[in-house]
């Protein structure tokens, strides 16, 4: 090896050399793209979601209330609740919708009444 490659090598390895700085724009660069396919990613599948549910048929079913839940999320910002409720329908399946808080605090659950949904939409639940 010549002092040359050597002087080369150290100015690669070297903490702050313009080949490290390269390495870790790259990598920077990298991680923003994943970010940003990955948001896009979920974007398109619920744009998806929403379409399918347009296209669905609005079905009206016999239903009871057979368990809820609520999911918190928390920040330095921000603090939601998103509540769910689940409902055995009169064709034998158990659906979980997402509902309002203020529906939510109102059923009890086996309470029967009718559901009304489109795909994964909840659209209604009147009681009986």
């Amino acid at each position: 090896m010549t002092p040359d490659d050597s002087a080369n090598m150290e100015a690669i390895l070297r903490p702050g050399s313009s080949a490290a700085e390269g390495q870790i724009l790259l990598f920077l660069g990298l991680l923003g793209l994943g970010l940003l396919a990955m948001a896009v990613w979920t974007a398109v599948q619920k744009l998806l979601q929403w379409h399918r549910n347009n296209r669905s048929p609005r079905l009206t079913l016999s239903a009871a209330v057979t368990d809820k839940r609520t999911r918190e999320y928390r920040s330095r910002y921000l603090d939601s609740v998103t509540c769910y409720v689940t409902f055995a329908t009169e064709d034998g399946l158990e659906r979980e919708m997402e509902v309002d808080p203020l529906l939510y605090e109102t059923l009890r659950t086996g309470e029967q009444g009718m559901l009304t949904l489109q795909g994964t939409r909840f659209l209604g639940f009147e009681r009986m």
